[in-house]
């Protein structure tokens, strides 16, 4: 097993990150890692996802929705071949902080026989960088949407 985990705070509530994080077709409007998304954020459903991990190379996985807790924590997994080679379970975390400040928690647990490789070398570096700059848009995007919620 072998992880990958990033972290940032937003200043913007629980429920405009989680709304941002669950509608999976506006990622691309917004999102530079996962440059396309399709499904709905339903236990069991299969989604379209295409990750860009390597800049120019965008990659196409069809993971299953297995975790969703509103406002809290939404969770696919996919395989690469096969679950027993290569498995991830993608996980969105949303901790409050204070009334409109969260930590959003970012990671990915891989499980299957190559999974000590997942945790290390550029693929894995790759990746990090790739959730670091989603977490950095997610921020702006649930910022700029949390200002303009409030009344002026």
């Amino acid at each position: 097993m072998s992880e990958i985990f990033t972290e940032i705070e937003i200043n913007a509530s629980p429920k405009t990150v989680w709304d941002i994080l669950v509608d999976l077709e506006k990622y691309k409007e917004w999102n530079p890692f996962i440059r396309e998304s399709r499904g709905q954020a339903v236990l069991g459903a299969i989604l379209t996802c295409r990750p860009e991990v390597i800049k120019g190379r965008i990659q196409t996985f069809y993971p299953v929705v297995t975790t969703v807790v509103p406002e809290k924590t939404f969770a696919w997994t996919g395989h690469v071949v096969a679950p027993w080679f290569a498995e991830g379970e993608h996980i969105f975390e949303i901790e409050p902080v204070s009334k409109d400040r969260i930590r959003h928690v970012h990671r990915q647990i891989f499980t299957g026989l190559i999974s000590p490789l997942m945790g290390f070398g550029l693929l894995s570096l790759r990746t990090r960088e790739g959730f670091i700059r989603m977490n950095e848009a997610l921020k702006v995007l649930a910022e700029k949407t949390e200002s303009q919620s409030r009344p002026h």
